[in-house]
């Protein structure tokens, strides 16, 4: 017998493999509060989701899709995940920030201010500055987050490898 393949819930975006953890990290300003608590009760921080196009933990997610506040509570209680990449497409969260977010600029902003990298790149369109080509490719205009990449020295020269 073949094991049934695992899609999760398209209808409401919710990738297959998500734990609480990341459906946490999805969530509400306060949505940390939870985290915490399913933390305190031994759920592992590191726990990736494994979708068809995803593989991150809840503080990628968070920093990704979350709220402001969760980004930063699960940055600062776990600062190395600031570096994790997803393994398809070798994005980081800044650089999925800059691109799925309507406004990335407060998002961006309050990642750098926790030391993300802005000009880091992505696998799959740039070897740096892939934020700023995010932010740029989307489909709503993000004024601010342009100037924020810019004063953050990524190149308005880059381009597409």
């Amino acid at each position: 017998l073949e094991a049934a393949e695992i899609h999760g819930f398209r209808e409401f975006g919710i990738p297959a493999g998500c734990r609480p953890l990341h459906l946490a990290a999805f969530g509400a300003p306060d949505s940390h509060h939870v985290s915490a608590l399913l933390l305190e009760a031994r759920a592992h921080a590191g726990a990736r989701v494994l979708g068809r196009h995803m593989s991150a933990s809840a503080a990628y997610v968070a920093a990704s899709y979350g709220s402001i506040e969760a980004a930063r509570w699960w940055i600062e209680h776990h600062p190395f995940m600031l570096q994790e990449r997803n393994p398809f497409g070798g994005t980081s969260s800044f650089t999925t920030a800059a691109l799925l977010r309507c406004s990335a600029s407060d998002m961006l902003a309050e990642l750098l201010h926790l030391r993300a990298c802005p000009r880091t790149g992505s696998g799959q369109h740039a070897r740096r500055d892939a934020a700023l080509l995010n932010v740029c490719l989307k489909e709503d205009s993000d004024p601010a987050a342009v100037v924020l990449l810019l004063e953050a020295r990524c190149s308005p020269d880059v381009a597409v490898a």
